[in-house]
């Protein structure tokens, strides 16, 4: 009896420890299911971020190519418009100096020009002189036969010659060649003394009268007032006018203050402006914007006649100044 009463304990301890095992197996089954599903989203948690880096690796490399193309873009772009910048400059520099080459050989060619109106206007009294000569001779040549055949009607060959002389010797008298000074009006006497002053009119055709605001100039010798060279011709101005200025530089303003620069030509009389003692004169007219700078020079005064711009007009005179003191003028 005992036995058997064992053996019921131990088959129902066994039949417990047995339902005792599969409670346990029954809740640790749950807690591996959790730990494979734990797991599992860690596994796809690791692989979505690893392709997260790499598509944002992937979308970094691709902004960086495409900022890279732009910026190379942008490089290459400032190079060509560096590139168009550079010929533009070239073909620009390249205009100017043909402009300048221009210039040079227009300038040249008027001073080409002016010299051989010069010399033009040098052997025309020489070529009528020699023309008046030579008809001289042949009236002499035709008067000698009459001599010998008759010597009361001697004289009236030598009056008709005489008579043509005048007539041929007429149209080449100027200011130098008059018999007389009272035949020339004074306020347009001009002196010469031998020099064609062919350096002053270079001066004046080159740096002067090219201006546009420049209206008329010309260079007197300092203090005698001779007019050297005047622009244009009928630019001739007055004597008292000049004579004024001279003493105005000379340290007697007391003329010009009360007469202005009176230069005549149909210029308003123009009242003294600032005044660089020994160097310069600016003035201008405020009603009719005609102005005049005089500077002195070595040897001369320059008087450019300008209209509207005072400024600039004085600037170019003042330079020219320069220009002819450095020439010994």
């Amino acid at each position: 009896m005992n036995s058997c009463a064992l053996d019921i304990k131990v088959e129902e301890e066994g039949a417990a420890k047995g339902e005792v095992e599969e409670a346990v197996s029954e809740k640790e089954a749950p807690d591996k299911v959790h730990q494979e599903i734990k797991q599992e989203e860690n596994a796809e948690r690791k692989e979505t971020e690893e392709a997260v880096k790499e598509t944002k690796e992937k979308i970094l490399t691709e902004v960086k190519g495409e900022k890279e193309a732009e910026e190379e873009k942008e490089a290459e772009k400032k190079e060509e418009v560096e590139k168009v910048k550079e010929e533009k400059s070239e073909e620009r520099e390249e205009e100017i100096e043909e402009v300048k080459e221009e210039k040079i050989k227009e300038k040249e060619e008027e001073k080409v020009e002016v010299k051989e109106e010069v010399k033009s206007e040098e052997e025309k009294p020489k070529v009528v002189k020699e023309e008046a000569i030579i008809e001289e001779q042949e009236e002499e040549q035709q008067q000698e036969p009459e001599q010998e055949q008759e010597q009361e009607p001697e004289q009236e060959p030598e009056q008709e010659q005489e008579e043509d002389m005048g007539k041929c010797c007429s149209c080449i008298k100027t200011y130098d060649t008059l018999e007389s000074e009272a035949e020339v009006p004074e306020e347009i006497k001009k002196e010469k003394d031998g020099n064609d002053f062919e350096e002053e009119r270079a001066i004046l055709m080159e740096y002067i009268v090219e201006s546009e605001m420049v209206k008329s100039c010309c260079i007197v010798s300092f203090p005698s007032g001779q007019i050297r060279v005047n622009f244009p011709d009928e630019f001739v101005p007055n004597r008292e006018g000049i004579q004024y200025v001279i003493e105005g530089f000379q340290g007697k303003p007391e003329n010009l203050i009360e007469h202005g620069i009176s230069l005549g030509c149909n210029l308003p009389n123009i009242t003294p402006g600032s005044y660089d003692e020994g160097e310069a004169l600016y003035s201008i007219d405020e009603a009719t914007q005609i102005g005049c700078a005089v500077v002195k020079t070595n040897q001369c005064l320059l008087f450019v006649v300008f209209e509207g711009q005072l400024a600039p007009a004085c600037r170019l005179a003042s330079e020219t100044g320069k220009l002819m003191k450095e020439r010994g003028l």
